[in-house]
Parts: structure tokens; sequence; C-alpha cells
């Protein structure tokens, strides 16, 4: 169906897997948030992994630039605490 698909992936480290639900939301708020206001096909997390697909590369960048700072955000959380 979608033949320009493309696919990007942010790794996760175990810190931040321990509080996943926090950074995708309830029931999946800010991952279905971070879909539309980039205009991605779907984004999944699994094995330790933010899966990303859409077919323009450059809002998918876009979308992989808010995770990483989400990220960096908790782990700075992480270390205040």
């Amino acid at each position: 169906f979608y033949p320009e698909l493309k696919k990007r992936e942010i790794n996760i480290s175990e810190s931040i897997h321990k509080k996943i639900a926090t950074l995708i939301g309830k029931d999946g708020c800010r991952f279905i948030h971070l879909t539309e206001k980039y205009n991605l096909l779907y984004i999944f997390y699994q094995n330790y992994k933010i899966e990303l697909f859409g077919t323009n590369d450059a809002n998918i960048m876009k979308a992989v630039h808010d995770l990483i700072r989400q990220i960096k955000y908790m782990n700075y959380l992480n270390r205040t605490q």
C-alpha cells in the first residue's frame, strides 16, 4: 500500500524502558499526538525500540528529534531524583 514507506528506530535504555508508559502516554495519547502532528503512519514500541513509520523523511526526523528531546528530559529527571 505504501511503496515509499520509510522506517526509523530509536533504541531505548533500560532506565527509559522501565518508564516507557510515561513516554507513550495514557492509551498511547503521546504517540498518537506525534503521529498526527508529523503526519506519520504509525509509531510502535517493541523490543527496546521506538519504531516510526511514514512516507516523508523530514517528518519522521522531526518526530525522532521530538522523542529524543522527551527522552533526554526523562533522563534528566531520573538524575535529579
